[in-house]
C-alpha cells in the first residue's frame, strides 16, 4: 500500500510540474508536450540506470521519482490530443513532424539518460 502512495504524491507533483511548464512557457502547435516527452525519456532512462531496484529504498524511489513524477511529467494521452487537434484543423505536416519529433526524440533522449547513467555508475557504455 505505501508503494501507491509514493506514485501518488510523485505523480501530483509531475503533473504540476508539466503544468506549469506549459503555462509559463507555451509553444505553438503542442511543442511543449514534445519537450516535456524527450526531458522525461532521458530523465527516467538515466534514473532508473542510476538506480537500480535492489532494495526497498531504491524500490521507493524510483516508484516516487520514476514512476510517478515522470509518470505524472510525462503523458501520452496529452501527446495523443495535440496530434488529433493539429488533424482535425487539417495540419498534417505540423502533426507529422510532433509525432516523428517525440517519438526520435524520446528514444534519442532515453538512448543518452541510459548512456550518462552507466558512465556515472563507472560502468562502460
Amino acid at each position: 500500500m505505501r508503494a501507491y502512495w509514493f506514485v501518488a504524491i510523485g505523480g501530483g507533483v509531475g503533473t504540476l510540474i508539466r503544468t506549469g511548464i506549459s503555462t509559463l512557457y507555451p509553444l505553438a502547435h503542442g511543442f511543449h508536450t514534445v519537450w516535456i516527452n524527450i526531458i522525461g525519456s532521458f530523465l527516467l532512462a538515466m534514473l532508473f540506470t542510476l538506480m537500480p531496484a535492489h532494495n526497498d529504498r531504491m524500490r521507493s524511489l524510483r516508484l516516487l521519482l520514476g514512476t510517478g513524477l515522470l509518470g505524472g511529467f510525462t503523458t501520452m494521452s496529452t501527446f495523443s490530443l495535440d496530434i488529433v487537434k493539429l488533424l482535425a484543423g487539417n495540419e498534417w505536416a505540423i502533426a507529422a513532424i510532433v509525432v516523428c519529433a517525440s517519438i526520435v526524440g524520446g528514444l534519442l533522449a532515453s538512448a543518452c539518460g541510459f548512456w550518462l547513467g552507466r558512465k556515472l555508475r563507472g560502468e562502460n557504455a
